[in-house]
């Protein structure tokens, strides 16, 4: 609107372009080196008509004109239709180009006048022409109204929004990703929890059962009952598991008690080449850790079941990266 030139130039102070609040005088301030370099100047020169309002706005004209109280190019800009917010900036303004080129597209440039405006007299430096001429930027074989320096800087805006737009949507694109994986990332944590919190009770519990199985098979028969795990109940003629021999921890690393055969990673004991051996579908089965809560020997490092573990740090590790992502984008 203001373009670059220290007269017009946009003031951050005030949003607008600099005030102008005096006479125009055509002949300088509409000159042919003037025309082309500001919208608001090239709208005030179309505008400033001495004898009639050309606009067609009220009181275009007499702003165009300008005074010690009328700014020009804020006073005459201000008669414009008010507009409802743009969308799609860039396809506006490619439109509005279009539309201010196609009658310039019709002119004869070998007539030495390519005017956007009505050329009314033999000037368009007179005061009442009401056109700019815009010739020296359509001279030459690579003359045209891509010259004009305030439509290449529209031209610029234009791209510069619509590498905005496509920058809007590509985060939307990336935040409703990240809003998905990062449900996938808490539905993997808390599925993967309370898988491993099942598993204890339910191998105990199959332990402690082999273990009844095994007193059982002597009941009513106390003579050959186990006494070291085992114990006979003569009112009833049961044998019984011992109480404090049902505890086992088949499924986190140690070995079941009462001389049983190690399960699963816990029979590598502290062999650690073969702990972080075994593999399934090549992934880690075991690690060589010390014990965690619900598993003996705690202090103790040997090879447990490591994939509860892994699938936990991964878990809190993939959701922190999310975390950071989505906190950076949204």
């Amino acid at each position: 609107m203001c373009g670059a030139e220290t007269k017009y130039k946009f003031e951050a102070s005030t949003k607008t372009c600099k005030k102008v609040a005096t006479a125009i005088t055509k002949a300088t301030d509409c000159a042919i080196a003037e025309n082309g370099k500001s919208i608001g100047n090239d709208l005030v020169c179309v505008c400033a008509d001495g004898t009639d309002n050309a606009c067609g706005a009220r009181n275009a004209n007499t702003y165009a004109k300008g005074d010690s109280t009328n700014d020009r190019i804020e006073g005459t800009a201000g008669t414009c239709p008010e507009k409802a917010p743009v969308q799609q900036l860039d396809s506006k303004i490619s439109a509005a180009i279009a539309q201010i080129g196609a009658p310039m597209a019709q002119q004869d440039p070998f007539n030495r006048k390519t005017v956007l405006g009505k050329e009314t007299s033999v000037s368009s430096t007179d005061s009442d022409a009401n056109c700019v001429d815009y010739h020296t930027y359509f001279s030459g074989p690579d003359g045209g109204l891509n010259k004009v320096p305030w439509i290449k800087k529209l031209k610029e805006a234009a791209g510069a929004y619509k590498l905005y737009e496509a920058d809007k949507q590509k985060r939307i694109r990336l935040k409703e990703q990240l809003a998905a994986l990062k449900k996938a990332a808490e539905y993997e944590y808390n599925t993967k929890g309370q898988a491993a919190a099942s598993t204890i009770p339910v191998q105990s519990t199959t332990a402690t059962a082999r273990k009844e199985i095994a007193c059982e098979s002597f009941n009513n028969n106390e003579t050959h009952c186990p006494t070291d795990s085992c114990e006979y109940d003569k009112t009833k003629k049961e044998c019984k598991p011992k109480p404090g021999t049902e505890t086992t921890a088949a499924g986190t690393g140690e070995t079941e008690k009462e001389g049983a055969a190690p399960a699963g990673c816990a029979r590598h004991g502290n062999d650690k080449n073969a702990c972080l051996a075994e593999k399934k579908d090549d992934k880690p089965v075991c690690a060589f850790r010390t014990g965690k809560d619900n598993e003996p020997e705690k202090e103790k490092e040997m090879c447990r079941n490591g994939c509860f573990l892994l699938n936990k740090k991964f878990s809190m590790s993939t959701d922190a990266a999310l975390m950071s992502l989505v906190s950076f984008y949204i």
